[in-house]
């Protein structure tokens, strides 16, 4: 089972931060869902810490959207 998802969203990222982290976000969120269903002694820090770049590219999208606005792009 691989996170296929993730790996792409975390790659889309680069360059567009908020479909990215969306679609790493979502990646995550199912495997973790898959993970927790099949072996609920699994899930770990580690795991659950796979979130943070989805997350620090929505939050890195929200943060400079005002900047975005005011630059005119």
């Amino acid at each position: 089972m691989r996170p296929v998802a993730l790996m792409l969203g975390l790659m889309a990222g680069w360059v567009w931060e908020l479909a990215g982290g969306i679609l790493s976000l979502a990646g995550i969120g199912l495997f973790c869902a898959v993970v927790a269903r099949l072996s609920p002694s699994r899930m770990n820090g580690f795991i659950l810490s796979l979130f943070a770049p989805g997350a620090l590219y929505v939050a890195s999208f929200l943060l400079r959207r005002p900047a975005r606005r005011s630059a005119g792009t």
